[in-house]
């Protein structure tokens, strides 16, 4: 809740300026440059701060402020506290850069940065320290323009070393680590930010790091292209290229270029070249990248193509749109051809746009249209408009032209226009029309009027009303500006208003809602000045000017009939509510309508002339007295004081980012639509009597005002709605309403009030309710003219303050707070669109020139309300009257000297409110003392910090006012406890709120003159002092008295720190105007070039922001007080006010450093085992410690507090209520969510600490600190030492004491799981635990309790990681060990230097001499595609750390495993429990169990395996699937461990586990396979192959045995595949020899087993990829395979007709045939596998299997091989064509067509379709491939089988519609030609005589040529173009041709009805009349009566 000036700006769309195109207009800085001083840069400043009415204290205030920042932070390091020091005064230099701006030198900035690096390079820093330094390095890294690469220079690699551990941490899976969610996005901003400032050498470098990880088959190529994509620099200058992408780029290209099944990590690389092409414009030819980039972009979208429309799913989800569209961008040169290439690509995907065209590729294209054109601005502005810095300039070469600029629009323009309509929102779309206006508004803008007029006259289509004005809408600024390329566009204003007026409708909320926006946003561009008699006395005017001036005569009657609409939607608000039963049931649609009417009347009365608004004035203020609606009285209550606040207060900002009716809907019911009309309604009307003229104004306000007095509304709803109008009207001009409006009201409010009888009904009239609530809105915004009528307004207030109705008195505390507000308020007094007003004579100012005008920055003009003496009187004087009294009452009631009824306590306490609310500007925030005993740590010297708001003397009249409201509050609670606790309203409005804002160092705001704010000194303290004594005397008397106790917690929370406006409505407002900015500003032109609006309301932001800033404070003991009494409450028996103290108790807790220490223990003393102990209290208790989102106390990052917390909930006391048993689950979900690991022992470096020294003496001289001395350094690292140790105490103790209870008898099996989740969270990385935490968890292993079970196994593979020991590495020579030289440049693939570590069957190191004197090379990336430029291997065995170690040589921790697992008892009830079923059919492999096992085999090697064997043996004869899924983790960690072994034991290993791995798999099944699949694969992966050449040999002995059946030999298959995958390219030999194997069993009788042999046969033929300097793969060969494998299937070639050589007649396959045909179904499942995950193009041999697939499709003989045949088609159409590769597809398809199938024939024009659109460009390329299929097209036109024409015509409709057949005139003509063709006489054709070939053929060649035009017209479905006439009447003379050429023309002309009919008004332009007759008699049914 906050007092915020209203400033109403539609949040929806955006509009810009269009300028001159040719002017490069260049302003200065909008930097504030500060007053230079010796050897110091200026410094950086906000520049809205100078338009501050206190920015001449700013430069002083900031000085001060910054250097406390500095020399606190320098101390903090300096003494080596990083928490709460360090990250204290880290946030705030954050806050302090936000309410400043960077306003230090560039040597401070530079030393901050070195500083924050140097501290990120301390080893195990806490992950939430580092993502708190990672935030402010990138703040301070964010203006790239302040800081140049000569300036800073960083090194990346402490960046990538961070980055390696959080992103890729071991620790983290195993739950060594808990990082905090946001961590991974800080540190890419982080990396973001500093990139610029990588040296010129790093590029080279990090080729060097990151280069060996791309390997095309390992995942490591994604995090090598993540990590290049992350930090490759590319802001380079010129002369730095070499240096720079030229390193990378072609290298990076062929890697792309290479890859043709979309893998995901491909859009990293399109992010990677988006980013180069930005930064390097004009240094890269993309010439080549062009065409392939726009294939892959266009495969990315999956659209469907053709009839069929069968999508194959592909790995990848296509690029990132932003990444695209912004490499599209930039890839744009003067040469035109990337823009030749969009132009094909949005003719070839332009129907997907249409409305009747939804799917899922259509959000993609949404964004498309949204980012594209967006980016396209932002580079015309960085070519043309941009200030010069730095960074490299953009090469002249390189600039885009107009004409470029033009073709880019009209590329754009159709696919955009067709979006308009879209069922998915027109806001993308808007957007772009939008960004294309600006661009060149001549092509946009009269397209979309002319679409909008027509919307506008169609009743029936209300969504093409709503979509086109949301385009005028976004386009409004570009067309009101005119200018020489849109002269006429100021002059469609008036037409468009008037048009659109009739869409102010209550019924149609959606229509309603965008017209309302449209006018506010013409009213915020557009004076309403009647300028019509401006040609009388000026002779300047041009032509369109006169016109104009004429039209401006109309915005009197606009005005008013808007009003009447207004009206009319109020009035219909009040008959809607008035039929609602609910009283308390808000319809915020009218609400928010009330908000932008008032809004909009208040702007037409800030422009009206003093003589309009008196018109205004006499015309409407009879209407108040005279209307009065006695009916349904019960619908005009007040809802209650919480949302009252909420939709009273609530600003427009708040409205339109969340105005998310969840938040309301807490406390009442809400209707959404009505809610946003309702705000758009009142925004219009603001920014229209904001812009109106004098005397326009004065008409309008007369109306309104005769509308608003004249009505007694009768629903609280309306009623609020016409109040808030009249209440905009005062604030447009206070002088001319408030005389016409507070004499009579109040009068009329006097004298009802007057009435004894008045003042005791409990249920008033309406109009004296109406009336109240009409006053309260009228001194809203009255400023200091209200002090003229300030005897009226007390009297008002004195009359109905204390009124007995509820709703009365209510609204009288509204007019109350509201006085008070305004007068203690700074907000601005205008926003109009110039800030000299409208009331100048013509002849000086036309009003027209100024129509979209941008406000001037530099001279805003601003005019603040703030506080001057005379309103500060005023304030003191209603204090005095109003808020002592009642204290003193509280007081007197506390100490039980007088007795008040409930209903009159509620009634003071809610005018103690009110006036607490209203003035807390001017109340000074109390200064308590220090609580010194929870004091963490160093905490700096107690200077007091001063942020300037005014006049400090105006603070100090009120000093004390707040301490006083707390003390009373204080007294109220413990009293409204004690007696009246169930008093939920009164508890709640003590709580309730904003929380201001309080530094640590007693950070005082002030808001005026230290004289003022002195008058008010103590009001905080006096109020809690009697607050606190009410309390307790409540609570000892009134417990049950809920509203008094919620009214007490709404006082809480205005002393607590608030300063007028909260922290969520500045961060609701900040949010809405950076999105008003975002789409308000002119991106192309730049330079802040805002409407004057949007500048102002920046501006009071920038004011607010100030209030909430630097919060945080030392607990003092009054902080003290408030926070115990909101304790208190927290715990209280009503849920209403536990929950309303628990909000404002977290928000004081966050606000109040160390609180929490004392706050803590308080609330843990609720959780004991204790039957005094109620539930209220427990669960209290129990939400406090879960807390909210931000930091609960639950994960508290201190060790003593988390060790009393955790103890206290384990000792928690048992209760049954299942809202308490769900609680302590919450919390414990809580924990294991939010806790975050942090160090037990802080580390500060030297280094860091010298760098802290630098940073404090660098600058000016007025910030240079001292140094601290040395004995203070001394202290300071003895403190770190005793933290240090107090840590690593309190972590032991809370093990050991967990273990305690564990162990004891007494802890329930809930709590055991909590003490075990604990531990579980206790468990660091670089800290062993206790010795008895390791016994515990060892023996929770097999508890009889899963859960417990779980958590152990998990919990002691992290501890067997810490434990594990380290292995000796040493540096190893590749080339050395190969004895070959280095490559001369990068050879990726198989080469002789790596081969030494591949496998080879032949040369197995079976003797431990071999075994020995192996370097082994477990990554299998490494040397494929490089070696490392240091690569290390581990060192021999016998270098290692010994294996085989008795117990004795064991720790103490490893001697617990040791104990426990050669215990055959333990190891008994361990596989017992690990092989029982957990979840019947939804158990798995249990990583967690195998991650258990690895770590004990390779911490003990065979030691613990001997204990295991009998059981793996029993295991293995065990068909269970739970014995079988145990053994399978077994094993995997038995393989995975044992990667250390010596030669002996691997031997032995492998001796005993062959045998049981092949017993095993005799009891394989379909539930297990999965279990197997991830044990073998997972011990594989990542192990060189030479270590498992008895695993390898073993498995792929013959796999397909045929001894288990058909399911067994695919699950051996399946899992021999499995194995192979981890290997990759090392195991050639092995493959070949698979290969040779699997060839053999290609004819196998059963599917499942050849659907795992085609599998498998992907896998082994997928390394054999394409090297660009022609190596050839050592592994299987594709072309190979073909020579060996096709002629066993090519004997089906020798037919013409498939079908009929496979069937027999009978329909069934023949006998001989079908081993063929099983061979081809293998080949045809290896081809789908192949070409779904090889990285190589899709090779030229595929394509001989075309002829035989063809015919197959419809094969009615095989099911399974037609269904076989249609995946394989469809994956083969939809497949990636290599350049190579393109004239070989198109020869198999002319082999087709020279066939005699004609079921071939329509099987390959369906796949000629879809591969040219998947391979548009590739294709369009080869002119040669493009020709041929344009012939073959053709030929099939004229093929005998009408259906073979018939899809001929379909396939060449849609090369047509993606224009890869050009629609030229020859194409036309042949048609036409071909539809001349004579046809013969009709005695033939009707079979009268016999019909000759010649004949036949004469029929064919005509249809061909219908066909032909038909085609042409479906080719555009939703265009007409020019030729398109002529061709429909062209068809129409062909009617009564035979058939099958009359049906395909009737055909035609119906499709042709029916996709063009939505736009017909549009495409009938293009017919002449004559040709409108023929076709309206020919698709027009004639009716049956004609």
């Amino acid at each position: 809740m906050s007092h915020t000036n209203h400033i109403n700006i539609i949040s929806c769309q955006c509009t810009t300026d269009p300028w001159p195109r040719h002017e490069l207009a260049m302003e200065e800085t909008n930097i504030e440059i500060v007053g230079p001083r010796p050897n110091h840069e200026k410094k950086r400043n906000i520049v809205y701060n100078r338009h501050l009415p206190y920015a001449d204290q700013l430069e002083e205030e900031s000085q001060r402020v910054f250097r406390t920042i500095k020399e606190n932070l320098y101390k903090s390091f300096a003494l080596r506290e990083l928490t709460p020091g360090v990250v204290l005064w880290t946030n705030r230099l954050y806050v302090y850069i936000q309410v400043y701006g960077r306003k230090f030198s560039k040597e401070e900035h530079i030393a901050l940065i070195h500083l924050y690096l140097d501290l990120l390079e301390t080893p195990d820093l806490s992950p939430t320290i580092l993502n708190r330094i990672c935030a402010a390095l990138t703040e301070l890294l964010r203006k790239k323009s302040l800081l140049s690469r000569d300036d800073l220079e960083i090194n990346w690699r402490p960046l990538y070393e961070v980055t390696e551990r959080i992103l890729y941490s071991p620790h983290e899976g195993l739950g060594l680590v808990w990082l905090p969610p946001s961590i991974e996005g800080s540190l890419q901003k982080l990396i973001q930010g500093a990139r610029p400032y990588f040296s010129a050498n790093s590029t080279q470098e990090m080729m060097d790091e990151f280069r060996p990880l791309l390997c095309p088959f390992d995942e490591t190529l994604y995090k090598g292209l993540n990590y290049l994509k992350m930090f490759l620099p590319c802001m380079l200058p010129p002369e730095q290229h070499d240096k720079s992408f030229k390193i990378w780029l072609e290298e990076i290209l062929e890697l792309w270029r290479s890859n043709h099944h979309s893998p995901s990590w491909e859009s990293m690389i399109i992010d990677l070249l988006a980013r180069v092409a930005s930064r390097s414009l004009g240094a890269i030819d993309w010439s080549d990248v062009i065409p392939t980039f726009f294939t892959r972009f266009l495969r990315g979208f999956n659209l469907p193509v053709g009839t069929k429309k069968l999508q194959i799913g592909r790995v990848g989800k296509g690029y990132d749109t932003q990444s695209a569209c912004q490499l599209i961008v930039y890839m744009m040169g003067p040469d035109g051809i990337c823009q030749s290439y969009l132009d094909k690509f949005f003719a070839a995907i332009e129907s997907y746009f249409h409305p009747s065209n939804i799917g899922k590729y259509t959000f993609k294209l949404q964004q498309l249209l949204s980012k594209l054109p967006a980016l396209f601005v932002e580079r015309i502005h960085r070519e043309r408009y941009s200030k010069a810095h730095w960074y490299p300039p953009v090469p002249e070469s390189a600039k885009l032209s107009d004409k470029d600029i033009t073709a880019f629009v009209n590329s754009m323009k159709p696919v955009v226009f067709l979006a308009v309509y879209s069922k998915m929102g027109s806001l993308d779309a808007a957007s772009a029309i939008k960004n294309l206006a600006v661009l060149r508004p001549e092509l946009v803008v009269p397209s979309l009027l002319d679409k909008t007029y027509h919307a506008l006259e169609t009743l029936t289509e209300p969504h093409q009303l709503v979509a086109t004005l949301k385009c005028v809408l976004a386009v409004s600024r570009t067309m009101l500006k005119g200018g020489k390329w849109l002269p006429d566009g100021p002059s469609h204003l008036m037409p468009i208003l008037q048009a659109c007026l009739p869409g102010i409708d209550a019924n149609d909320n959606k229509k309603c809602m965008v017209t309302l926006q449209l006018i506010t946003t013409m009213a915020m561009l557009t004076p309403f000045v009647d300028c019509s008699r401006a040609h009388l006395v000026r002779n300047d005017l041009t032509e369109e000017e006169r016109e104009l001036c004429s039209a401006t005569a109309g915005f009197e009657d606009f005005v008013l009939i808007f009003l009447e609409r207004c009206f009319a939607l109020v009035d219909a608000t009040v008959v809607e509510s008035g039929s609602s039963n609910n009283a308390d049931k808000v319809n915020i649609h009218d609400t928010t309508s009330s908000h932008f009417m008032g809004s909009a009347l208040y702007f037409i009365l800030t422009q009206c002339s003093p003589a309009l608004f008196e018109v205004c004035y006499n015309v409407a203020i009879l209407k108040v007295y005279c209307k009065v609606n006695i009916h349904d009285t019960t619908s005009s209550h007040f809802m209650g004081s919480a949302l009252y606040f909420i939709l009273t207060q609530c600003s427009p900002a708040l409205f339109e980012v969340c105005y998310n009716v969840a938040i309301l809907k807490v406390y009442c019911k809400v209707n959404i639509h009505d809610t946003t009309s309702s705000h758009f309604m009142g925004s219009a009307l603001y920014f229209i009597l904001t812009q109106c003229s004098p005397a326009l104004f004065e008409i309008a306000v007369d109306k309104l005002f005769r509308y608003a007095t004249s009505s007694i509304l009768q629903t609280k709803l309306a009623a609020k709605t016409a109040a808030n109008l009249c209440r905009e009207a005062v604030r447009v001009n206070p002088a001319v309403t408030l005389k016409k409006l507070i004499p009579q009201c109040s009068q009329l409010m006097i004298g009802l009030l007057s009435s004894q009888d008045v003042q005791e009904e409990e249920d008033l009239d309406h109009e004296i309710l109406y009336n109240l609530l009409l006053f309260s809105e009228i001194v809203h915004f009255a400023g200091d003219e209200l002090l003229k009528y300030k005897d009226e307004v007390f009297q008002v207030l004195e009359g109905s303050l204390h009124l007995t109705c509820k709703e009365g008195y209510e609204n009288a505390c509204g007019i109350l707070k509201n006085l008070l507000l305004m007068l203690t308020g700074t907000y601005p007094k205008e926003h109009r669109s110039i800030p000299e007003g409208f009331d100048r004579p013509l002849e000086e100012y036309l009003p027209i020139r100024d129509f979209a005008k941008p406000g001037d920055l530099d001279d805003l003009q601003l005019k603040w309300s703030t506080p001057n003496d005379n309103m500060v009187a005023v304030v003191k004087e209603a204090l005095n009257k109003f808020l002592h009294p009642e204290l003193k009452k509280l007081e007197e009631y506390a100490a039980g000297q007088t007795e008040m009824t409930r209903e009159r306590l509620l009634q003071s306490l809610k005018i103690v409110f009110s006036s607490m609310f209203g003035a807390s500007t001017l109340l000074p925030l109390w200064e308590g003392t220090p609580i010194q005993e929870v004091v963490d740590g160093w905490q700096p010297a107690p200077a007091a910090l001063c942020l300037s708001f005014g006049s400090s003397e105006m603070l100090a009249q009120f000093a004390g006012t707040r301490e006083r409201i707390l003390e009373v509050t204080h007294k109220l609670l413990e009293h409204v406890l004690a007696t009246l606790e169930d008093n939920t309203k009164v508890l709640g409005v003590i709580v309730d709120g904003g929380v201001g804002s309080q530094p640590l160092q007693h950070c005082v705001l002030s808001f005026g003159s230290s004289e003022m704010l002195a008058q008010f000194a103590g009001t905080r303290e006096r109020i809690l002092e009697v607050t606190h004594k009410l309390l307790e005397h409540v609570l000892a008397t009134l417990e049950d008295n809920t509203k008094v106790l919620g009214v007490i917690v709404d006082i809480y929370n205005i002393l607590f720190r608030f300063k007028g406006v909260g922290r969520k409505d500045i961060m609701a407002r900040r949010s809405s105007h950076a999105f008003q900015k975002a789409t308000f500003q002119d991106k192309l032109h730049g330079k802040k070039q805002h409407v004057r609006a949007i500048l102002v309301e920046r501006v009071y932001l920038q004011h607010q922001l100030r209030l909430t800033k630097f919060s945080t404070g030392p607990y003092t003991d009054l902080d003290r007080v408030v926070l115990m009494d909101l304790l208190t409450l927290s715990v209280s028996r009503y849920g209403q006010v536990r929950k309303r103290a628990q909000d404002l108790f977290f928000n004081c807790q966050e606000l109040s450093i160390n609180s929490k220490r004392e706050m803590l223990p308080l609330i843990l003393k609720n959780l004991k085992e204790d039957p005094d102990i109620p539930h209220h209290r427990f669960k209290g208790s129990l939400y406090l410690l879960i807390g909210n989102n931000m930091n609960p106390l639950v994960v508290i990052r201190s060790w003593s507090l988390l060790k009393q917390c955790w103890l206290a909930l384990v000792n928690a006391g048992h209760s049954e209520k299942l809202s308490i048993t769900k609680l302590m689950d919450q919390a414990l979900l809580k924990i294991q969510k939010k806790f975050c690991s942090f160090a037990l022992k802080d580390h500060v470096s030297t280094s860091t600490i010298s760098k802290a020294e630098a940073m404090v003496q660098t600058g000016p001289e007025d910030t240079v600190c001292e140094l601290i001395t040395s004995e203070e350094s001394a202290r300071g690292l003895e403190a770190m030492t005793k933290r240090n140790e107090d840590n690593s105490r309190n972590y032991y103790e809370l093990g050991n004491e967990l273990v305690d209870l564990m162990e004891g008898s007494i802890l329930r099996w809930k709590f055991y799981h909590f003490a075990s989740s604990f531990l579980d969270l206790l468990i660091l990385k670089d800290v062993l635990p206790p010795l008895r935490v390791v016994n515990r968890l060892t023996e929770d292993l097999v508890s009889e309790t899963l859960r417990t079970r779980k958590l152990s196994t998990l919990t002691l593979a992290a501890i067997l990681k810490i434990t594990k020991r380290g292995h000796k590495k040493v540096t190893i020579d590749p080339y050395a060990i190969s004895g070959c030289p280095p490559p001369s440049k990068v050879s990726p693939g198989d080469r002789p230097d790596n081969m030494w570590h591949r496998y080879d069957p032949t040369d197995r190191l079976d003797t431990e001499e071999k075994w020995n004197a192996a370097t082994f090379v477990d990554k299998t990336h490494w040397g494929y595609y490089c070696w490392p430029k240091e690569m290390k291997s581990y060192a021999p065995f016998d270098e290692q750390p010994q294996l085989d170690r008795s117990r004795e040589q064991l720790s103490e921790v490893e001697r617990v495993f040791f104990d426990h697992f050669t215990d055959e008892s333990f190891i008994e009830k361990l596989i017992k429990y690990f092989s029982l079923e957990e979840r019947k059919g939804k158990d798995k492999f249990c990583n967690r169990r195998f991650a258990m096992y690895k770590g004990l085999f390779k911490n003990y090697g065979d030691s613990v395996l001997t204990v295991l064997k009998p059981h793996i043996e029993r295991l293995a004869s065990d068909s269970l699937e739970s014995s079988q899924r145990c053994l399978t983790e077994i094993i995997a960690g038995l393989m995975r461990g044992s990667k250390h072994w010596g030669f002996h034991k691997t031997k032995a290993m492998w001796e005993f586990l062959i045998p049981i791995l092949e017993k095993s798999f005799t009891h394989l099944c379909i539930e297990t396979l999965k279990d197997w699949v991830m044990c073998l694969s997972t011990a594989c992966e990542s192990r060189d192959p030479r270590k498992l050449h008895w695993f390898l040999d073993w498995i792929i002995a013959n796999p397909i045995r045929g001894d288990g059946g058909s399911k067994l030999d695919s699950s051996r298959l399946t899992i021999l595949k499995a194995c192979l995958c981890q290997q990759e390219w090392r195991i050639p030999a092995t493959l070949h020899q698979l290969l040779h194997y699997l060839e053999a069993h290609m004819d196998h009788s059963y599917k499942i087993v050849r659907d795992g042999v085609g599998s498998l046969m992907m896998l082994v033929l997928m390394f054999d990829v394409p090297m660009p300097d022609g190596k050839v793969t050592a592994s299987p060969r594709i072309s190979d395979f073909f020579t060996r494998v096709f002629p066993r299937i090519d004997v089906l070639r020798d037919s013409d007709d498939w079908v009929l050589q496979l069937s027999d007649g009978s329909g069934h396959v023949q006998e001989e045939k079908q081993g063929t045909v099983r061979i081809l179904k293998t080949m045809m499942r290896w081809l789908r596998d192949a070409l779904g995950n090889m990285i190589r193009p899709i090779p030229a041999e595929f394509f001989k299997f075309l002829p035989m697939l063809t015919p197959l499709e419809n094969c009615e003989a095989d099911e399974e091989l037609r269904n076989e045949t249609n995946l394989t088609m469809s994956c083969m159409s939809q497949s990636m064509l290599h350049e190579d590769t393109v004239l070989p597809c198109i020869a198999a398809l002319e082999e087709i067509a020279s066939g005699t199938s004609w079921r071939a024939k329509c099987s390959m024009l369906k796949y000629l379709q879809v591969m040219i659109f998947n391979n548009l460009f590739l294709v369009q390329n080869n002119t040669e491939g493009a020709q041929r299929v344009e012939n073959l097209v053709e030929r099939l036109l004229k093929d005998d089988r009408l259906e073979v024409r018939e899809t001929a015509g379909v396939t060449l409709s849609g090369l047509l519609h993606c224009q890869f057949i050009s629609m030229e005139s020859k194409v036309k003509g042949h048609f036409e030609k071909l539809c001349k063709t004579i046809l013969p006489n009709r005695s033939k054709r009707l079979r009268l005589v016999p019909v000759d070939s010649a004949s036949n053929d004469a029929i064919v060649q005509r249809h061909a040529g219908i066909l032909g035009l038909s085609a042409c017209v479906q080719a555009f479905p939703y265009d007409v173009p020019d030729w398109m006439p002529q061709i429909l009447m062209d068809l129409t003379d062909h009617l009564h041709d035979p058939q099958p050429i009359e049906m395909t023309v009737r055909k035609t002309l119906s499709d042709f009805r029916r996709t063009h009919h939505d736009n017909w008004h549009e495409h009938k332009q293009q017919f002449t009349d004559d040709q409108l007759v023929v076709l309206t008699d020919l698709l027009v049914s004639p009716c049956y009566y004609a």
